[in-house]
Formats: structure tokens, C-alpha cells, sequence
């Protein structure tokens, strides 16, 4: 069965579940994510298949450990947005949340558990955007936090794994799709 060309907002979501908690289908969803990015972005692909690789023997119970050091309790870096663009105590985080959430109500978002400036949302949220208004989004929200979460994941003594899957969102805004 061929596989369905994906549109770049479509991508960008496909990868989104890569960064919310790990659930038990997340090596799954990992596959279709590489599937899906395999023609348009070799890159990213080739960049999920290390990271398929270094998961590949870890359980669940593993995998949501390192993503709850890495992103939650004392966390190496913010899944959050607007702490990269803002700093964590400044107003402006608030009134992007607020922007933000009215935007997803406007165009019929759910976003159930989750702030909105989290980087699973965004990438989520970008199917519902025109290609104007992702480029928008790329360009103001997303390039700067990016760098600044692989920098910080990087930094560790090894790449932090969820290095890989931030990396090859970065990788698919960069390989000119946008």
C-alpha cells in the first residue's frame, strides 16, 4: 500500500507525539513517524532511526522515566515555548498562552491536558494552520526554543534522548519545507 504524501503541517504533527509522554504504542508511533517523513525529509528520518535505535531496548516504564527527568521534574530542558522565548517569571508567557489558546479554540483545537506553548501542542496545532500562519509560527515560536533545547540536551555527558526527536523537528523546518 503506497504511503500518503504528507503536507508539511502534517508532518510536523506526526512528530508530535514523540514528545508528549510515552504511552504504550510510543515505539509504534515512532515508526509511523519515520514512515511518514522517510520521502519528503530523509533527514529527520535517518535521525528517528537513531533514536529508534537507542529506545529500542528500553520498556515504557524506561522511556517515561527519561522524559519525566528530561522535561518535567527538574527538567534538562522546557517543553515549553514561551520559557525559551520569554524566561520563566515574565508576563508575556501568560498573554501567549492566552493568544494561543484562543487560537486553538477559534479553529476547533482540543488540547486536553497540556499547556498550550508546549512543543507536542504547537507541533499538533500546526495541521490547523495555513501555510502562512506555520511559517509565522516557525519563525516566532518555534526556531529559537528549538536550538535552545538541543543545546541544553545536548550539553549532558551523552545527547539526552529525546535529543533525537527534537532534533529532527528542527531538521524538518530546515530541510526547506517551510
Amino acid at each position: 500500500m503506497p504511503v500518503k504524501r504528507l503536507n508539511k503541517r502534517e508532518m510536523l504533527a506526526a512528530l508530535a507525539p514523540l514528545l508528549e509522554y510515552p504511552n504504550e504504542h510510543y515505539k509504534e508511533v515512532l515508526e509511523d513517524s519515520c514512515t511518514a517523513l522517510m520521502e519528503r525529509c530523509p533527514e529527520a528520518c535517518a535521525t528517528l532511526l537513531k533514536f529508534k535505535k537507542e529506545i529500542d531496548c528500553l520498556t515504557k516504564e524506561d522511556l517515561e522515566e527519561i522524559y519525566t527527568r528530561t522535561f518535567d521534574v527538574a527538567p534538562v530542558s522546557s517543553p515549553y515555548i514561551s520559557v525559551h522565548l520569554y524566561g520563566d517569571e515574565n508576563f508575556d508567557r501568560g498573554n501567549l498562552m492566552a493568544t494561543l489558546a484562543g487560537k486553538f479554540e477559534e479553529r476547533g483545537f482540543k488540547n486536553d491536558n497540556e499547556l498550550p506553548d508546549h512543543l507536542a501542542v504547537l507541533l499538533r496545532f500546526s495541521e490547523y494552520l495555513t501555510d502562512e500562519e506555520l511559517d509565522e509560527l516557525v519563525e516566532h515560536c518555534l526556531r529559537e526554543p528549538l536550538e535552545n533545547m538541543l543545546k541544553a540536551l545536548k550539553g549532558t555527558k551523552s545527547p539526552n534522548l529525546f535529543y533525537f526527536p527534537i532534533l529532527s523537528v528542527r531538521e524538518l523546518i530546515d530541510a526547506g519545507h517551510f
